[in-house]
């Protein structure tokens, strides 16, 4: 495809050393290229002499492992990011070095959702768990089945936690006055206290039932089921999210801090839907990919002085501001596929097992109608154990949307874009604004998911080139709108908008 020169470019590309600081703007370069994607690790690749790469390399400096680069476009801060490989090549006597890098969302994928912020434990059978652990005294239950009179056993909802040999305490309800019991035993299946005697009242489902005299003994929290839930507005979790998993809030352990050196978290501005996520080994950056669709907010890790701050934003609706058209001259070309989906109807899977697995079904309903049905099966889990099944299906409909919203479409739109004085990037756009292109006739309102940029040699004062692609879900709907998949398919999705 090919691309059109930007007007006016003034682009540098600094390198950034170890501590954040400029260590120099980059001249000498062969090509520079980068991606900026929306929600995701940007890339970007330097091809250098690798005279001129060693040179960097020199005098006390460094551009490699652990450094990065700062690119800017009159004067403005693009995109800031690490240094992840280097390869040199050589033929026929020249040797070039590549040298490849992402944004520094790349280093959210350097961590995983800890199921317990605070860390594992080493248990007393000398092995580490994510567990969390309680005081056994204290810990209460009620009781399930009304206790029979003349029988030593008690049914309650959750037994988990108490001990044989500890006192356990009845209260009173209504007329029945409350009783204290020697636990005798316990079977933990089918959540039986067994009393040393025998019940001489029938307390009645319902009732509190509270441990006590356990002798100080520590058991495993019977509330914790082994994952890291956090709910509230998508801004407010994914700033927990990282905060406990990549900034100040991560836990220290035998290895050293889980906090990324200079990682700083902007203030909470609780922007987006609800949501509810629940955590155990996923990768980080996934985990906040997924709840910023969910919640329908953007995301980046950016350079700010000599920190590096992870913001949440809101992109702006630039419709009657910024319009891509052939006849403007902004718009130089345009290319549209569109394929098969992977899923439009999914089935969640939720907590319990065999026949009393919970599972919830969602669709597409249009993508169906269009494309026929194609079937997916999506995990979802609960992290409290109090949820009640509405809970838990809201739970799993909200991992099934996420899926939708990604599988139920396959289409692109990109464009190469022609600037002007008018329309500039970035001082006009960015990725996550919405904008319109004018494909035809048609006016599209689409949010810009990737824009590819590129430098020759010759950093400084430099001419780059641009193009820009779209949503997936969007896109599909623009493939729909000019007709491509005819007039049938046209009506539904105008009808739908």
């Amino acid at each position: 495809m090919g691309i059109s020169n930007l007007v006016d470019a003034d682009c540098q590309v600094v390198v950034r050393d170890i501590n954040l600081e400029d260590n120099g703007e980059i001249r000498n370069l062969v090509d520079f290229t980068c991606t900026i994607t929306l929600n995701d690790v940007s890339s970007w690749q330097i091809d250098m002499h690798t005279e001129d790469y060693m040179a960097l390399n020199s005098n006390g400096h460094t551009f490699s492992l652990g450094d990065g680069i700062m690119f800017l476009r009159d004067n403005v801060q693009i995109m800031t990011g690490p240094v992840m490989l280097t390869k040199t090549h050589y033929i026929t006597g020249m040797r070039t070095t590549s040298i490849f890098g992402g944004c520094d969302n790349a280093y959210l994928a350097a961590r995983v959702c800890y199921p317990r912020v605070s860390g594992m434990i080493l248990d007393t059978d000398g092995c580490y768990r994510f567990t969390d652990k309680v005081v056994a005294e204290g810990l209460t239950t009620t009781i399930d089945t009304t206790a029979v009179v003349a029988q030593p056993n008690l049914i309650v909802t959750d037994a988990s936690g108490f001990l044989p040999g500890a006192t356990a305490t009845v209260a009173t309800a209504g007329t029945i006055a409350g009783t204290s019991f020697v636990i005798a035993a316990i079977d933990y299946t089918t959540n039986t206290l067994i009393a040393a005697t025998n019940f001489g009242r029938a307390h009645p489902a319902g009732t509190l039932v509270t441990q006590t005299n356990t002798k100080g003994a520590i058991v495993d929290n019977p509330a914790y089921l082994g994952f890291d839930t956090r709910s509230g507005p998508a801004e407010t979790v994914m700033k927990e999210l990282v905060n406990y998993n990549a900034a100040a809030g991560a836990c220290v352990d035998q290895f050293g801090p889980r906090a990324i050196p200079n990682l700083v978290i902007e203030t909470n501005f609780g922007r987006g839907a609800n949501v509810v996520v629940n955590s155990r080994g996923e990768n980080l950056l996934s985990q906040i990919q997924d709840t910023a669709i969910a919640g329908g907010v953007y995301f980046y890790v950016t350079q700010n002085g000599t920190k590096l701050e992870f913001e949440v934003y809101t992109g702006a609706d630039l419709t009657n501001d910024v319009i891509f058209s052939t006849d403007s001259g902004t718009l130089a070309e345009y290319e549209y596929t569109i394929g098969l989906p992977t899923a439009n109807m999914v089935i969640g899977v939720g907590p319990n097992a065999g026949v009393d697995k919970i599972m919830l079904p969602s669709a597409d309903p249009i993508s169906i109608k269009q494309y026929g049905r194609f079937e997916g099966w999506e995990s979802a889990t609960t992290g409290q154990a109090s949820d009640t099944p509405a809970e838990i299906n809201t739970n799993m409909a909200a991992t099934n949307q996420i899926a939708l919203l990604s599988e139920a479409y396959n289409a692109q739109l990109t464009l190469t874009i022609q600037e002007t004085d008018q329309i500039r990037f970035p001082r006009d756009f960015y990725v996550g604004d919405t904008v319109c292109v004018m494909i035809g006739d048609e006016p599209i309102n689409q949010v810009v998911t990737n824009l590819n940029y590129s430098v020759p040699a010759g950093s400084g004062s430099a001419s780059g080139s641009a193009a820009l692609a779209f949503s997936k879900r969007q896109q599909t709907r623009v493939m729909q709108q000019i007709g491509v998949q005819g007039d049938l398919i046209r009506q539904l999705m105008l009808n739908a908008r």
